[in-house]
């Protein structure tokens, strides 16, 4: 059985301002390059499924009630 989301870097964006953060903060987390996690919140590459769920796990921390649905699809 697959899996299929939309990586909606968008919305990545979205949580990452409303929530005063910046990019190397998020990179810095999933453990990867500022400019990998740049060209993934563009839209250039997309979020493998481990980093959306450590972005999420993540962002529980500002709003406990998050899905991964909310912030990728």
């Amino acid at each position: 059985m697959q899996i299929t989301t939309i990586n909606n870097p968008n919305k990545v964006l979205g949580y990452r301002k409303m929530y005063k953060l910046n990019q190397s903060v998020l990179a810095k987390e999933l453990n990867i390059g500022l400019n990998t996690y740049s060209f993934k919140e563009n839209g250039k590459t997309e979020f493998t499924l481990s980093e959306m769920r450590k972005l999420t796990l993540f962002f529980k921390q500002y709003n406990p009630n998050l899905t991964m649905d909310e912030i990728f699809l």
